[in-house]
């Protein structure tokens, strides 16, 4: 395992291509600093890729944990994939990045993350990728929990509508 960080900021579409480019093992995970990646996350993540050579990327549900003021938890939602063969939502794709993992050259193949977009940033190469390979969607398995804050800028109102769609109350 090998843990890269930016001096300074660039971007999280370069900062994805810089990580590409310094790899070197078969499997790529990406965690974001405030984020987590659950124990057992990579064994189990890595093992799938291992068993099926035709599986580019693998992922399960994530939790959503909305801190509010004074880091205090306010609400937990689990997010879904399930709708992975319906359509594709390149706002907030049914694959995300935390929590998934990518064979390393079913990502050099589909052309790795592609700096000219860089609002589409993960949505892009995951679509690429699952037009040359197969997802494998962990269904009920959860590997990474997203630490929401309430200036992330992520708290749109499109992510919060397509989460509490996604939620398992």
């Amino acid at each position: 395992i090998r843990i890269f960080r930016n001096r300074k900021r660039s971007g999280a579409t370069a900062a994805l291509s810089k990580l590409l480019s310094l790899s070197r093992g078969k499997y790529i995970s990406l965690c974001d600093a405030d984020d987590l990646m659950l124990p057992m996350n990579l064994r189990r993540l890595s093992s799938v890729l291992d068993e099926d050579r035709h599986v580019g990327i693998v992922f399960g549900d994530s939790l959503f944990l909305r801190l509010g003021a004074n880091r205090r938890l306010n609400e937990i939602l689990v997010a879904r994939s399930e709708h992975l063969e319906n359509a594709w939502d390149i706002v907030q794709p049914p694959i995300r990045g935390g929590g998934s993992m990518l064979r390393r050259s079913s990502l050099v193949a589909a052309g790795g993350f592609n700096t000219n977009h860089v609002f589409l940033g993960h949505a892009d190469v995951y679509f690429r990728i699952t037009e040359l390979s197969e997802p494998r969607y962990l269904q009920g398995e959860v590997h990474y929990v997203y630490r929401k804050r309430m200036k992330s800028t992520s708290r749109s109102k499109t992510f919060d509508t397509h989460v509490r769609r996604e939620a398992d109350w």
